[in-house]
């Protein structure tokens, strides 16, 4: 049943995304007449005011940026104990989807979108705030290529008196910088640190740190130095180099001071991508100094403290957490039923795949074993299978050209009839079934009518049935099947036939006769051949021998394709007689054949 609109505005219509916190609906704004995005406070956390504060204080963040590159807030309300945020939907994919879709960015590209979370970033700094949790996931892409940053979830407010408290790391692990690791206030530097390591994984493909568990990852961003992108790719410019490692610069004074400043570095390494410009600010000449003797075991029990505080933090935090299952490879039912049993939720995404059939699941976020909370969602990619094809138009090309297309396109040729065509050139495509540019599913089949070619139906009155199958050989036919019926005219001669003289037939169509009756004794049997025919224009013929006379009893030109040949044969004699057949000359096939076996 359908829930009534939040506030009597907001009805509310799909889930589009959703996290620890809250879950985004995609839903219609009645009074505004315009589709929205409302994100909705889970209802088991609105009795914890940490919860409520984070949310409100993303509210109270976005509501003070106005920016092309930030996704637009539109209202904050309470509907009796649901509390919601309305903002801008937009239409398109995270760039986390994109960098999982394409493995690497090209560096234009990279740069391109660079530019404009920086200038998001920008712009919130300018209004003092420090958004603290930049990562792909939390900047969408449109279909259109326009850049949206959005979450301000963990936002802060640069002039506030409030700060994150001793020790309380927040942000996504991957993407926080030291600071943020050893639980130090952020400021406008760590969120250029983090745009950097945005910048890293659009061209590398992969993060600059990555561990088992997330205190290894935070260790690594205070004291270990990135591998450079050009060795995770060559292909990445030195220029492009050199901003992302100074973004990355353990001392924030190394780093970049502003977003404008970093920006101005990449508009540069566009122009210049050997290198060279980049400056790096150098540590100053050290002074010899003397400090007393107390002073370093008092640092070292310091930095001890705070590194035990920063794990304690950590390992009570993954105490409530649940770890992910492994899904890779499982149908959608079954990995259903292990995130129920780990109390998960499913967000699913369903995409084509060449390789592996519709159901399984093909990827997963997070990754197998990663520690969440309960009650997170788990984004599933199902395989649909290979995707549908389009149906390329064929008609009025030749029917080997038809077939090749048709291969291409991964279809395959199913029935072909052919037809009398007075429009379209002999052994040209007149139509097809599925038509041109409908879907089909992969390896289906696509019926053709060609066009074949036709000849005169010969008069066969009073002939002999001898005379007549040599008379319709001549002209392309075949001797259909024979029917005796008492007459005046002379005994074996044709009485009547199944076309009537002069009409046009398609080329090795049969005729049916009507035999006047005679006291002699004929004996009949029926051939069947099946032939693979190589090369339009072919020429088949059949020979058939009683030992003593050899007679021809079929000649045709055919096309390239499988051919069905039926002959009714006739002989005045009973017994073993052999068939030899020839295509182009050469013997295809020999066989024996009975006559007066009934």
């Amino acid at each position: 049943m359908k829930q009534p609109p939040l506030s009597g505005r907001y009805e509310l219509e799909e889930i589009v995304g959703s996290g620890g916190m809250s879950v985004v609906y995609r839903a219609w704004d009645l009074k505004s007449d315009r589709e929205v995005a409302v994100k909705v406070l889970r209802f088991e956390h609105n009795a914890d005011q940490d919860f409520v504060r984070q949310f409100n204080r993303e509210a109270q963040a976005a509501s003070k940026v106005t920016h092309p590159n930030i996704v637009s807030m539109y209202d904050v309300g309470q509907d009796g104990d649901t509390r919601y945020l309305v903002m801008e939907y937009v239409k398109g994919v995270t760039l986390k989807d994109m960098i999982r879709q394409q493995g690497r960015i090209e560096c234009r590209r990279a740069v391109q979108i660079a530019l404009k979370i920086l200038a998001a970033v920008d712009h919130a700094h300018k209004n003092n705030i420090v958004h603290r949790d930049i990562k792909p996931q939390n900047i969408l892409v449109d279909s259109e290529g326009r850049v949206k940053v959005t979450d301000f979830g963990i936002a802060r407010v640069l002039d506030s008196s409030s700060n994150t408290g001793t020790g309380n790391v927040l942000g996504s692990v991957h993407y926080f910088s030291p600071e943020q690791a050893r639980g130090a206030v952020a400021d406008a530097k760590s969120d250029l640190y983090s745009v950097g390591v945005v910048l890293y994984e659009m061209v590398t493909g992969r993060v600059p740190f990555d561990a088992d568990t997330p205190m290894a990852i935070a260790l690594k961003h205070i004291h270990e130095k990135p591998v450079p992108p050009t060795s995770q790719n060559p292909a990445v410019w030195i220029s492009l180099d050199e901003v992302i490692m100074k973004a990355l610069e353990k001392d924030p004074d190394k780093r970049y001071q502003s977003a404008a400043q970093m920006a101005s570095d990449l508009k540069l390494a566009v122009k210049h991508p050997n290198g060279g410009v980049v400056r790096v600010k150098e540590d100053p000449e050290p002074h010899p100094r003397r400090f007393p003797g107390w002073i370093v075991p008092a640092l070292a029990v310091a930095a001890l403290a705070v590194a035990l505080l920063f794990t304690w933090q950590v390992s009570e935090r993954l105490k409530t957490r649940v770890r992910v299952p492994s899904m890779v490879m499982a149908d959608l039912e079954d990995a259903q039923a292990q995130l129920d049993a780990q109390g998960l939720a499913l967000e699913l995404e369903r995409r084509y795949d060449d390789s592996v059939v519709s159901g399984v699941v093909i990827a997963q976020d997070p990754e197998p074993g990663a520690l969440v909370y309960p009650g997170a969602s788990v984004r599933l990619a199902v395989s649909m299978g290979k995707e549908a094809v389009t149906v390329p138009d064929v008609t009025m090309h030749m029917r080997n050209e038809a077939v090749q297309m048709l291969e291409e396109a991964d279809l395959m040729v199913g029935e072909v009839r052919l037809e009398i065509s007075d429009d379209v050139p002999v052994g040209a495509v007149i139509s097809q079934y599925p038509p041109a540019e409908m879907k089909a599913p992969p390896f289906s089949e696509v019926s053709l009518t060609v066009s074949g070619e036709s000849t005169a139906v010969p008069e066969l009155g009073g002939l002999t049935v001898e005379l007549a199958r040599v008379t319709l050989q001549a002209s392309g036919l075949q001797l259909g099947d024979m029917a005796q019926e008492d007459s005046d005219e002379p005994a074996g001669t044709i009485i009547g036939q199944s076309f009537t003289a002069g009409v046009r037939v398609l080329w090795g169509t049969p005729v049916d006769v009507i035999v006047s009756a005679t006291d002699n004794v004929t004996y009949w049997t029926e051939v069947v051949l099946n032939m693979t025919i190589a090369d339009n224009g072919t020429t088949v013929r059949a020979v058939l021998s009683d030992g003593e006379t050899e007679r021809e009893v079929y000649r045709s030109v055919l096309n390239a394709g499988e051919q069905v040949i039926s002959m009714n044969l006739d002989s005045a004699k009973a017994g073993l007689q052999t068939l030899q057949v020839y295509v182009s000359g050469e013997l295809s096939e020999e066989r024996t054949v009975e006559f007066g076996n009934e």
